[in-house]
């Protein structure tokens, strides 16, 4: 898979259906160390979208389409529920980010940007 997005899903469902299960490590840490902004998770998240599609092509099964939303209706349910052009209206006027709103327009926008990536995968 080439693009960001469902490299860990991916390996993980091979080796599930291989029969490994996974193990709780109740002593475990990790650490994530990249920068982040909402640019940036903008774009993961638009590549993420995309790369859902490859997930689902190398792995055509119905929890892979749902887990995903690659299935026609969470396709046509995020389409609605996330519209691309309000998330750009968000993008380009930034006053929201200190509000008591910033969460959810932040999610909204890491959405439609996902349901984005979706939809550009569709057609690639």
């Amino acid at each position: 898979m080439r693009g960001y997005g469902w490299e860990d899903h991916e390996l993980g469902w091979r080796l599930w259906r291989k029969g490994v299960r996974p193990r709780l490590a109740l002593g475990a840490r990790a650490a994530h160390e990249d920068r982040v902004s909402l640019d940036v998770m903008v774009a993961k998240s638009r590549s993420l979208g995309r790369m859902a599609w490859q997930f689902y092509r190398l792995h055509p099964h119905p929890l892979v389409a749902f887990w995903t939303g690659v299935h026609p209706l969470s396709r046509a349910y995020k389409r609605w529920a996330y519209p691309w052009a309000r998330a750009e209206r968000l993008l380009q006027v930034r006053d929201w980010e200190a509000g008591a709103g910033a969460f959810a327009a932040y999610r909204f926008v890491l959405e439609a940007a996902y349901t984005q990536g979706l939809l550009e995968g569709a057609t690639a």
